[in-house]
Formats: structure tokens, C-alpha cells, sequence
């Protein structure tokens, strides 16, 4: 029984919410029990170790780290790391056991927002999969990583579910690079952001649908909602629409993610947010420092840029981390000036909402707003 101790008068029932529960025919080491939380966990602070990759440097252990990669879960679809740096067919694999793999038509191998990703010319450059399987006739969340420089000549797509003859779910950039959802293929009007998304950064977007209402969202805040139908949806064309190439988008893409659940915002913000707020924590040996003009850290990523940070500090607070006693905190770290786009790292959600939009700029850590007064 869940939710009730067998007892004859039937009296402890359970208050709460249960999920995910297994039964083993074994007694699970502490290690196992320890990797299976933190494979599970959504708590932001919370980091993903890679086990299969410890590494021996200067005499010292080191840990390999993945934290913010779209990971497998019961509900995932399909999910696309675009990896792949060459192969014949559909060689661009699908990480899940549904083995949904893209045949991919030209593009080429790019550095990704975590890896390598693909890139696409505009031209008659895109990848393909015309038969998902399950097929996605319920909720479902469609995510994806993307980058361009360029703005389209027509609203190029940057994706589209689509059904097994017509267009479906489709992401588009515009002619002033907007990011919106095509009034088509389900959804009968079209949410969108009215900033320029061409500027040659990493943008998230993901698309969820519950019942018969699509919402849109860009760097983990929703943009809005539209109306319409359900149809059934079974192919998927990255960088063009299914019918009609005039419509092929110029851009790199990385880390798509198809789920049969319709996320909620909480979970959208969380994908976007990518592995900020996630933290390793190493205590140090006392020492005395106090003669000491340096202290040296070896780090290696599988991407250029800067987004890691490290603080040495005597505590969370120290450190600019949460602890037991923390109610709220905000890094001020987004860009975008829409409802409860500051987002709380607390792991609480108190998410805060700009007025007059104060300006963006480089802070003591990362970013910052300035306030005018």
C-alpha cells in the first residue's frame, strides 16, 4: 500500500505528494542511494556528478561535473544533443530508447552551448525525423538552444513539430529577429517577444502545450499564450518549416528536448537557467594563507566563454550561496524586463518584476541593473 499503513483500523493515511517509487530485491549502498537523489533532484543548488569520469591531477582527486545538459526522464520524447561530428543516414541519434534519429540535410559541426551542435546555412540546410514515435497527441513541451546573427529575409522557422501532413507547432524568428509561435499547425494566434533575438548569443526557447493552450517562452519567462487545437504531431524539421524551404533558418541549434508533459514555468526557468545556481562545494584544509599572493584552481569546460564563478569564502553567505536562513536571493543576472523575470535562487519563488526597466550592466559578479534614482 502507498499512502496508508496496513493496520486494521485503517487510521495512517498519508499527507502529501508521491512519485517515482521502486522496490529493489537488494540492499542499496549509500553511494547508489546518494546518485539516484541527485539524478532526481530539481533543487537548484543541487549539481549532477559524472562518476564514470574521475581524473588523478597533481596528486589530488579532481571531478569531472556536467550540471544544465537536458537529462532523460520517464516523459522525454526525444532528445537531441547534436553532437555528432560525422556519419551517414540518420546519424544524428536520439538519447532516448525511442531512437528518433535526424537525418540531417547538409549543415555542419559548431561549437554548442555545451558540447558541439549543428549549424545551418539558411539555404537548404536542415534536419528531419518523419516519424516520432510515440506520437504526440496530449501535452507536450518542445525545447531547444539557439544562436544567429543574421535576420531572416521571411519569418524563418526555427523548428516545426509538424503532423504527418501539414504544418504544426512551428518557432519562428522575424524579419527584426522576434521570437514567436506560428498561427498555425494548432495554435490560432501568435505570442511574441518583441526584442531582437539575431544578436549572436545563446537564447532558450521552449514551446509547452496543456489541453488546447500553447505558451511560449524565451530565456525561462513565459511570453504568452494562444488558443486553438490539438492535432496530433509526428515529424520533426529543425530549421525549416515542413512544406516549404523559403523558410529555412541561418543559425546554430543545440540541446533539443521533446517531452510528452506540459512543463511548468518553474521547470522552464530552471532549463534556461542551465546549471546557474548549481554549485560544487570543497572544503579546504585550515591553512594559513596569510603569506600566500595566490590561490590557484585548475578548471577545464567543453565550451569557450565565461560562465563559471568561484568564491572562497567562510561560509553559503560567504560564498553567495542560499543556506537554512535565506528567504531570498536575487544575482539580477537576466536580461529580460517581463513579469517575474528576476528569478529568486533562493530555490523560493519569489521572483521580482522590473518597473521603467533600470539599465543592464556588469556587476560585482556577473550582471547588475543600475537604478537612476
Amino acid at each position: 500500500m502507498i499512502g496508508l499503513n496496513k493496520r486494521s483500523d485503517n487510521q495512517d493515511y498519508f499527507d502529501g505528494a508521491v512519485d517515482e517509487v521502486r522496490v529493489y530485491s537488494s540492499a542499496l549502498s549509500a553511494a547508489t542511494i546518494q546518485q539516484h537523489y541527485l539524478e532526481g533532484t530539481t533543487l537548484p543548488e543541487t549539481i549532477h556528478p559524472m562518476t564514470d569520469s574521475i581524473y588523478k591531477l597533481e596528486g589530488s582527486a579532481s571531478l569531472k561535473i556536467e550540471t544544465g545538459r537536458p537529462v532523460i526522464n520517464g516523459s522525454t520524447v526525444a532528445l537531441w544533443h547534436l553532437d555528432e561530428t560525422g556519419g551517414s543516414g540518420a546519424y544524428i541519434k536520439d538519447s532516448t530508447a525511442n531512437a528518433n534519429h535526424l537525418t540531417p540535410t547538409g549543415t555542419s559541426v559548431s561549437q554548442g552551448f555545451t558540447g558541439k551542435a549543428r549549424s545551418f546555412s539558411g539555404g537548404s540546410e536542415y534536419l528531419r525525423e518523419d516519424s516520432i514515435s510515440p506520437n504526440l497527441s496530449g501535452n507536450l513541451t518542445i525545447q531547444t538552444w539557439f544562436k544567429t546573427s543574421t535576420l531572416p529575409g521571411v519569418a524563418d522557422r526555427i523548428f516545426d513539430l509538424a503532423q504527418a501532413s501539414a504544418v504544426g507547432l512551428q518557432l519562428y524568428i522575424s524579419t527584426n529577429g522576434y521570437i514567436g509561435i506560428d498561427n498555425s499547425g494548432g495554435p490560432t494566434s501568435s505570442p511574441q517577444i518583441n526584442v531582437n533575438h539575431a544578436d549572436g548569443k545563446w537564447h532558450h526557447a521552449a514551446i509547452t502545450r496543456s489541453g488546447t493552450t500553447y505558451t511560449l517562452y524565451v530565456d525561462g519567462v513565459s511570453i504568452g499564450t494562444s488558443g486553438g487545437t490539438a492535432p496530433t504531431y509526428t515529424n520533426i524539421y529543425l530549421a525549416r518549416r515542413w512544406d516549404n524551404e523559403t523558410y529555412n533558418w541561418q543559425g546554430i541549434m543545440d540541446e533539443t528536448k521533446i517531452s510528452s508533459v506540459a512543463f511548468s514555468a518553474e521547470e522552464i526557468a530552471e532549463a534556461y537557467r542551465a546549471g546557474r545556481d548549481h554549485y560544487i562545494n570543497k572544503t579546504i584544509t585550515s591553512t594559513d594563507l596569510s603569506a600566500k599572493t595566490t590561490l590557484p584552481f585548475y578548471v577545464a569546460a567543453d565550451r569557450p566563454g565565461t560562465y563559471l564563478q568561484a568564491t572562497v569564502g567562510e561560509s553559503a553567505y560567504a560564498n553567495y550561496q542560499p543556506d537554512t536562513n535565506t528567504l531570498g536571493l536575487w544575482h539580477l543576472d537576466e536580461q529580460l524586463d517581463t513579469t517575474n523575470s528576476i528569478k529568486d535562487a533562493s530555490g523560493k519563488p519569489f521572483h521580482l518584476t522590473l518597473t521603467s526597466s533600470p539599465s543592464y550592466v556588469q556587476g560585482k559578479i556577473g550582471k547588475a541593473r543600475l537604478f537612476d534614482g
